[in-house]
């Protein structure tokens, strides 16, 4: 396949939850960057996966979602009071619909 360099853009702030059932409350399991124009990594994910498949390994059953993975959070267990009550705080943040903070104030 011929491919070629593309660009994207950034856009909002997210998460994906750790599971609510964890014993320690809904807190991000993953930070993440959203992108946008992502048409060309979208095309770049289907045909590494179509390549991938032909070679026995089997695609995945998740839905494809283009973002940047800025952090991720360890178990509970090696975690002190202080560093959970800093994720719960992420979590509520993040959750919050009314937060109108752009990335580029964020990374101010």
């Amino acid at each position: 396949h011929n491919l070629q360099a593309f660009t994207v853009q950034s856009s909002d702030l997210g998460c994906f939850w750790r599971a609510a059932g964890s014993g320690w409350g809904r807190t991000p399991r993953v930070v993440w960057l959203g992108l946008r124009d992502v048409e060309p990594l979208v095309a770049l994910q289907q045909t590494l996966a179509s390549a991938l498949h032909q070679h026995g390994v089997a695609p995945s059953t998740r839905k494809f979602c283009a973002h940047v993975t800025l952090g991720k959070t360890k178990g509970s267990e090696g975690m002190n009071s202080g560093q959970r009550r800093a994720l719960r705080t992420l979590g509520k943040w993040m959750q919050d619909r009314s937060r109108s903070v752009g990335l580029q104030k964020t990374l101010q």
